[in-house]
């Protein structure tokens, strides 16, 4: 009889022999479409990463700049809308 450990490393073995397979056969299916088209996905996905790190840098920056004014930073005595009792 084989042991669980055995059992389990022929289950680990079949997925990546699977995912091998499928791997090829992707790779397989790209090469035979165009190279037109997969030049063009890939300037989109670039195109697409570019944007969202442009997004995200713009939006870092917004919040370092509102966080940079809010009135809780700024010293209490340059704030003019505080009054004294």
């Amino acid at each position: 009889m084989y042991s669980y450990g055995h059992y389990k490393l022929k289950v680990i073995i079949l997925v990546v022999v699977a995912a091998a397979e499928a791997a090829a056969l992707v790779l397989e299916v790209i090469v035979k479409v165009e190279v037109v088209v997969v030049v063009v996905v890939v300037v989109v996905v670039v195109v697409v990463v570019v944007v969202v790190v442009v997004v995200v840098v713009v939006a870092a920056m917004l919040i370092v700049v509102y966080t940079s004014i809010h009135p809780l930073t700024i010293p209490f005595h340059q704030r003019t809308n505080f009054t004294r009792t």
